[in-house]
């Protein structure tokens, strides 16, 4: 099912059902509809349901069965550059103060105007650009 979808897409639905592109997608509308539809990922686990052209399986286990990061086994630098309104900010925040709380050298750059898209950042990636080189130096 196709919902908030735009025009190009349901011009793409047209298409023979043989083209090697998925359109069972869906496009919230903002950031609550976002989280809403993520949560219903994390209820109902489905290898059929899909959200961007992913099963609900998928992104369940992405959030909830995979991520258990061994913390104390960060050695090198880490950066993390995270977009507050990123929807998966809490893992971003949640991750770093863990990393923290064992002693890895984690540095965050939290983004308070910023989605999930740095590219669109120019001033972001020459931020973490410069703190690369600085790590190389030292």
């Amino acid at each position: 099912m196709i919902l908030n979808t735009p025009w190009y897409a349901k011009l793409r639905a047209q298409l023979p059902s043989w083209m090697p592109y998925s359109l069972d997608l869906y496009f919230p509308k903002s950031r609550k509809d976002h989280d809403n539809a993520m949560d219903e990922t994390i209820k109902n686990p489905s290898t059929t349901l899909k959200l961007a052209s992913m099963t609900y399986k998928y992104h369940h286990d992405a959030l909830i069965v995979y991520p258990k990061p061994e913390y104390e086994k960060i050695k090198t630098p880490y950066l993390v550059v995270a977009g507050v309104k990123d929807s998966i900010i809490d893992s971003s925040d949640a991750f770093v103060r863990k990393a923290k709380k064992t002693g890895a050298p984690v540095t965050y750059m939290r983004i308070s105007d910023m989605d999930h898209y740095v590219r669109k950042k120019e001033d972001v990636i020459n931020d973490s650009f410069a703190w690369l080189k600085k790590q190389l130096e030292n």
